[in-house]
């Protein structure tokens, strides 16, 4: 495609979990390729613990509107630190850079520890993300971008919303379901405290998402892999044709099981956020 001048350019990180490395490397990447906004699809943080509040700082160094989603690793402390270096957080509201709509939904999770559970958090999740395409549908104007963190939360919101992006499962992935675009970012943090831990950690990763200006959907992306232990740097660009035509919603049917239940709610399962500062509808 021909990515012109005109074509907005978001760098899309996710799970940094505390690492400065990853930070550095997002500072650089929004500066190299010269990006309108970062898009943070959640885990800054790790555990939990009062020193991870420091991380956010790094935030104020970049130069473009940082829009910020709570991860299943980030609690309300870290949440409000984040707040508190500038970025837009987003949960349940939208936000707008340069043309394009954002809608995001924190996590409703704080997990660490909580492995044994993933299957039951995940469900709850898809179940979540019914309400997330009826938020969705209510938006007037609509949004172009939804971000989550766990991409189990946009599950039903498929065909409600041109493009998602989302994270948590540090690996790159892209797809297209009920004509949405969905863009998973891998870990700009090479998982944090828990690649130390491992054998073959997982390499940097970070995403350049190029949207056209006209249909405000993606028609590339550069996934961008660092791996420290071989000294390796790597681009890899991959063309998105549907993202030259306009989105025409196309949802997603809810099976039953998958509805909303009552008595979802879960020792840890945290309301939205009701933070003071975070972003509320604003035009950049």
């Amino acid at each position: 495609p021909q990515l012109d001048t005109g074509t907005l350019r978001l760098l899309h990180v996710s799970d940094l979990h505390l690492n400065p490395a990853g930070f550095d490397l997002a500072e650089r990447l929004a500066t190299q390729f010269d990006v309108d906004a970062v898009v943070d699809t959640g885990d800054m943080g790790t555990w939990g613990l009062p020193f991870e509040r420091a991380v956010p700082q790094r935030v104020a160094a970049f130069q473009v509107p940082y829009l910020f989603v709570k991860g299943n690793h980030d609690n309300d402390q870290m949440v409000r630190a984040v707040v508190a270096s500038g970025a837009r957080v987003l949960d349940h509201q939208a936000d707008e850079v340069a043309g394009i709509r954002f809608y995001g939904v924190g996590d409703p999770t704080f997990s660490p520890g909580e492995g044994y559970r993933t299957d039951e958090l995940e469900a709850l999740k898809r179940r979540r993300s019914v309400e997330v395409a009826g938020e969705l549908d209510r938006l007037d104007p609509p949004a172009d971008v939804l971000l989550v963190h766990d991409p189990a939360l946009a599950t039903y919101a498929m065909g409600h919303v041109a493009t998602v992006l989302d994270g948590h499962l540090h690996r790159f992935g892209t797809r297209v379901d009920h004509d949405t675009r969905e863009l998973t970012d891998a870990t700009t943090g090479a998982a944090g405290p828990d690649g130390l831990r491992q054998r073959n950690p997982p390499p940097y990763g970070a995403e350049v998402v190029y949207l056209d200006a006209a249909t405000r959907r993606p028609i590339a992306i550069d996934q961008i892999t660092v791996r420290s232990r071989q000294v390796e740097f790597s681009v890899r660009r991959l063309g998105l044709p549907e993202g030259t035509a306009a989105f025409t919603p196309n949802p997603m049917p809810v099976p039953a099981p998958d509805a909303p239940q009552p008595g979802d709610e879960t020792t840890v399962i945290e309301p939205p956020s009701t933070v003071p500062g975070a972003a509320t509808t604003t035009t950049a």
